[in-house]
């Protein structure tokens, strides 16, 4: 499975930024990063405040449910991991 990096300087949301490439241009995989995101969501409906310089991204990549045929897609909102 191939996964590929999608950067932007600013995005509402990198969650947001993965949906629609999920939906509108049928990639499987991917991480997407910004430096700096208007509108990100955490967990929980929280508002997530994003700085330019942090490190902003969420992965996404498709998950079997092995009880039904479906498969859904998970979204990993990777956190701040560091900081100079």
């Amino acid at each position: 499975m191939t996964k590929t990096i999608f950067y932007f300087d600013s995005v509402n949301s990198t969650n947001d930024e993965a949906k629609k490439l999920v939906e509108n241009h049928k990639v499987m995989s991917g991480l997407v990063i910004s430096d700096h995101q208007k509108k990100g969501r955490g967990r929980f409906g929280n508002n997530w405040v994003s700085m330019k310089g942090n490190f902003m991204g969420s992965a996404f990549f498709p998950v079997r449910n092995y009880n039904s045929i479906a498969v859904s897609y998970t979204h990993l909102t990777l956190p701040t991991i560091c900081s100079v």
